[in-house]
């Protein structure tokens, strides 16, 4: 019997949890109601609210991010050994901490070893027969030796006391040598100022002049990248992958990714902020799927930028999320943050001024109002003809 409870568990686990929300919108079919506020990726009609949640009160997106169960949120390791990966990786772990770690971490190193060898010099001053020696004076001698300050108050005469002040003087220059090494290789690693908007913005393309009028315009996902240096970045690429949980047909649940095509993934130079965009085409994983499949499927859009930085002369990283229902907006563009302006100081010239405070801001989606553009073009070209 506990056998045959135990397979009827596992088999509900395997259970696609899809069934859940199918008799949800069964229900909701049932009363008149419609199954989803939020259109496909692939229809032409776009809502024009910039919130990322289906219908009524919405909640800001950083109260949705900490209540929503379906995000990852935390990775839990199971089968590893903490204590053995912090004695096999421990140079690692102070290279990645952070640095009130490892300032706490050197912190209690030193005063471990002072500690350490307190008790050792007391008993070495009174057994040499200095019984002026108080476990104070043997404290502030021990600090002095591993600070490499030298011993102080203290005969280090005879053979016991010289053999305990050369294994601390040993034990602190071990100690300076690794902290000199972590400190270094911290400080002079090359480090990013690669900052990506905030908010992903789901939007038609933009209509051209040779673009048809009555063709209706994909979607694209459209965010932006900034380099808050000053500097220049060369061979920059971009790469975008799309995670997602999946069914299998035996049930079993998996974390697929699946890349995503950038209209233009790699640029020669970054001295302005970039606009990446990915198109849903028929191609595309996003295709036909709703925002309310999406964020359930937990699905989420990986940024994965590199480039070349001119000055270190190194590879930087940078990576960012996006997940569907929280930094995802529909019917929204990004703002334009490029201004030409006259510059003051030549009449002749104009100044590109860019609004980096506005790199997340977004506006609605005006991209209809060039589709209707194009079309009165096209009938007055064709009234002309006739």
């Amino acid at each position: 019997q506990q056998q045959q409870q135990q397979q009827q568990q596992q088999q509900q686990q395997r259970q696609p949890r899809h069934a859940s929300a199918a008799s949800h919108v069964a229900s909701l079919a049932a009363r008149g109601a419609p199954s989803s506020t939020r259109p496909s990726l692939r229809r032409a009609s776009l809502p024009s609210s910039g919130s990322g949640s289906s219908g009524g009160a919405t909640k800001p997106a950083t109260l949705q991010r900490k209540t929503s169960s379906a995000r990852f949120t935390r990775i839990v390791r199971v089968g590893t050994s903490n204590r053995a990966r912090l004695l096999e990786d421990g140079y690692h772990k102070l290279l990645s901490c952070e640095l009130r770690v490892l300032v706490l971490a050197w912190a209690s190193m030193f005063g471990a070893c002072t500690f350490a060898f307190t008790p050792l010099f007391y008993v070495a001053a009174w057994y040499d027969g200095d019984t002026s020696c108080s476990l104070l004076t043997a404290f502030v001698f021990s600090l002095g030796i591993v600070l490499g300050a030298g011993p102080l108050r203290i005969d280090v005469s005879s053979n016991l006391m010289a053999l305990l002040v050369s294994a601390a003087s040993l034990v602190s220059l071990l100690l300076w040598t690794v902290l000199t090494g972590v400190l270094f290789t911290r400080f002079s690693k090359p480090t990013s100022k690669i900052v990506h908007s905030s908010r992903a913005c789901c939007q038609r393309a933009e209509a051209t002049d040779n673009d048809d009028a009555a063709a209706v315009r994909p979607l694209q996902i459209v965010w932006r990248v900034a380099n808050m240096r000053e500097n220049e970045l060369v061979d920059v690429e971009c790469r975008v992958e799309l995670y997602s949980d999946t069914r299998t047909p035996s049930g079993r649940l998996i974390r697929s990714h699946t890349p995503l095509q950038l209209v233009c993934s790699t640029h020669s130079k970054m001295t302005v902020p970039l606009t990446m965009r990915h198109t849903v085409t028929p191609d595309s994983p996003l295709y036909g799927r709703t925002e309310s499949e999406l964020k359930e499927a937990s699905a989420m859009i990986n940024v994965h930028f590199q480039a070349l930085d001119n000055v270190y002369n190194q590879t930087i990283y940078a990576s960012h999320r996006y997940y569907f229902g929280d930094d995802v907006v529909y019917g929204r563009r990004p703002r334009d943050i490029f201004h030409r302006e006259p510059d003051p100081r030549d009449a002749s010239s104009t100044v590109l001024r860019i609004r980096y405070d506005q790199l997340s801001d977004t506006v609605p989606d005006d991209t209809s109002l060039g589709i209707a553009a194009a079309a009165a073009r096209l009938a007055t070209q064709s009234k002309k003809e006739t």
